[in-house]
């Protein structure tokens, strides 16, 4: 997991491996208690989601970005991605958790 975490919080990552594992490299780097990593690989993916327009993506992304923002005692920071989580959803219909919230 620690191999798993440090590779996807680098850039060596081909975006097509990103788009498949990310979400896992993220967990491996809350298990082990990483935040440089977690932090580095989420904001990575919504900066890319952003770019790129993946609403679908991003959604998910910014409301795994407001669990991180709530950890570590910035509540304005959560407060401010679960409301673009909640606009995106509405704007798409999409039905994604808000785990943010």
């Amino acid at each position: 997991m620690r191999r798993l975490a440090a590779v996807f919080a680098g850039d060596e990552v081909s975006l097509a491996e990103r788009r498949r594992w990310s979400p896992v490299a993220v967990a491996a780097t809350s298990t082990l208690w990483d935040e440089d990593a977690w932090y580095a690989i989420q904001a990575r993916e919504v900066r890319y989601c952003r770019e790129a327009g993946l609403l679908a993506l991003l959604v998910t992304w910014v409301n795994s970005m407001a669990v991180y923002e709530i950890w570590h005692g910035d509540f304005a920071a959560a407060a401010s991605l679960v409301a673009e989580a909640e606009a995106i959803a509405a704007a798409t219909g999409s039905r994604r958790s808000p785990t943010g919230l």
